[in-house]
């Protein structure tokens, strides 16, 4: 089996796009023998997750020009991904066992109702219990 070095393995790291089989088959070692290697040397580490940015880089890089293009699917996929704070976003529809569809913001505004609605019943119960408090203290001074 191949020796491992530092130049061989950052030569290897240049074109692997991170990952890890492709860089320990460059070198002509098992993946296992790269890890113990990478774990005695973390700067080729480093080296790796920056291959790894790298390739990220390009994929956008591409994703752009995609969308530049007027590709339909690259522009969806950027605005469900990057447009979220402008409300591009993907509608989730779920089926109920009575066949109704409902969406994301259904269940939201449900959710936002069944708040209020809780909040005024807490208040409800509130003024109830301040009410038979001023009672209370209305009987004790007929009492008294």
């Amino acid at each position: 089996m191949a020796k491992l070095n530092i130049p061989k393995v950052k030569k290897a790291i240049e074109s692997s796009y991170g990952v890890l089989i492709t860089i320990a088959n460059a070198c002509g070692v098992s993946r296992i023998a790269l890890y113990h290697f990478l774990n005695k040397h973390p700067k080729l580490r480093d080296l790796i997750e920056s291959e790894k940015e790298r390739i990220l880089d390009v994929a956008e890089k591409q994703l752009f020009v995609n969308v530049a293009k007027g590709d339909q699917k690259a522009i969806k996929f950027f605005l469900s991904t990057k447009g979220k704070k402008r409300d591009y976003v993907t509608k989730q529809l779920i089926e109920s066992d009575n066949r109704t569809t409902l969406t994301h913001e259904d269940f939201a505004e449900a959710y936002e109702l069944s708040k209020k609605k809780k909040a005024e019943e807490q208040k409800i119960n509130s003024d109830k219990i301040e009410e038979k408090k001023i009672e209370s203290e209305g009987e004790k001074k007929d009492e008294i």
